[in-house]
């Protein structure tokens, strides 16, 4: 039960913090390299462990598969996007992660990953 907590807060900090920790360092890109984001996590001091949610925010569906490919524990890419979402600041329902709910997440945002492409364009 305290390790759900613990996730949980943690992962409302990823929401909270990392998005406009992406968009200041890097401008307001569409999509974000895993790199970028990784730096963005140490940067924060974001607990590690969760970076696959982050890696399935940001990142397109294909380029999630190959970055977190071999990592213990795996999480799907639709699971890993629902969770974050769950902690999106204003309230948004993450009963699903359709691309009408990443683009409403996106404009709380200020647009800046609104086509998941990864190429960092």
């Amino acid at each position: 039960m305290f390790a759900a907590f613990r996730k949980k807060r943690a992962l409302k900090r990823y929401a909270q913090e990392l998005p406009h920790c992406l968009a200041r360092d890097y401008g307001g890109q569409k999509s974000f390299t895993s790199a970028q984001i990784a730096a963005a996590v140490r940067k924060l001091k974001l607990d590690p462990t969760l970076i696959v949610h982050a890696y399935a925010m940001f990142l397109s569906k294909e380029l999630f598969d190959s970055v977190v490919t071999g990592t213990p524990p795996s999480l799907s890419y639709e699971d890993a996007r629902v969770e974050f979402l769950r902690q999106v600041p204003n309230g948004i329902s993450s009963s699903g992660s359709s691309d009408t709910e990443i683009g409403v997440v996106a404009g709380a945002w200020g647009g800046a990953f609104s086509d998941h492409d990864g190429s960092g364009h």
